[in-house]
């Protein structure tokens, strides 16, 4: 797949977010994935055994050598770990997200969410910011693809994040990642790599040897 130049960003023109005006300039045009709509993998709806596929690629891959303390509000305590796992958190959000108003989980929407994660994030994925940093790049890469998707209210309850803490943390996600959701040959490359390996015995076993019980 190609890339092709837009105007704008759906992101920015929802009114979710207010642009600094320093960035703006740097910002527009984006890149997106040219014929997204039009690539019927990436627009089949996801199963959660592929979402812990992507997970599972996402967790192997160190972003870092070390932990960045910028993401540390992306933290949970023990407590919550020990409620649910990873696992079932990626059932939890495959069973609801949906329910949205004429909006399907697509493999798209999820693998831009991971990349986003794998390539714009400088962090290390671990038990402990998982859950957040899942919840809070979907919400941004659904607002950024999707054309229907539902507030952050239903999103904060979906990810079990009190309303005030999802919205402090999706802003921060965005200054965090410069305001860059480009998806360039990096994008496609996940694309293309999930697609040759996903459902083989590499990704099942890999699934098994990230984390101990992380799929339980």
């Amino acid at each position: 797949m190609s890339e092709v130049m837009v105007e704008t960003c759906p992101l920015l023109t929802t009114g979710f977010y207010e642009k600094p005006r320093e960035l703006m300039d740097t910002f527009i045009p984006v890149k997106i994935v040219k014929n997204y709509e039009d690539d019927e993998f990436l627009l089949e709806p996801i199963d959660p055994w592929e979402m812990k596929e992507l997970c599972s690629l996402m967790m192997v891959r160190k972003q870092t050598k070390y932990p960045n303390p910028d993401f540390n509000d992306f933290d949970l305590k023990t407590e919550y770990i020990k409620t649910i796992t990873p696992g079932k958190y990626i059932e939890r959000i495959n069973n609801y997200i949906n329910r949205f108003n004429g909006f399907t989980l697509t493999r798209g929407i999820f693998i831009h969410a991971i990349f986003i994660i794998m390539y714009k994030c400088k962090v290390i994925v671990t038990y402990y910011n998982f859950y957040k940093l899942l919840i809070i790049s979907l919400n941004v890469s659904i607002k950024y693809l999707a054309e229907t998707y539902e507030n952050n209210k239903f999103m904060a309850r979906l990810g079990g994040i009190d309303l005030e803490d999802f919205n402090h943390l999706e802003r921060k996600f965005i200054d965090l990642i410069g305001w860059n959701l480009n998806a360039g040959s990096d994008f496609t490359e996940l694309c293309e790599g999930y697609k040759a390996y996903r459902g083989t015995d590499y990704l099942r076993d890999l699934i098994e040897s990230t984390i101990p019980d992380f799929w339980a």
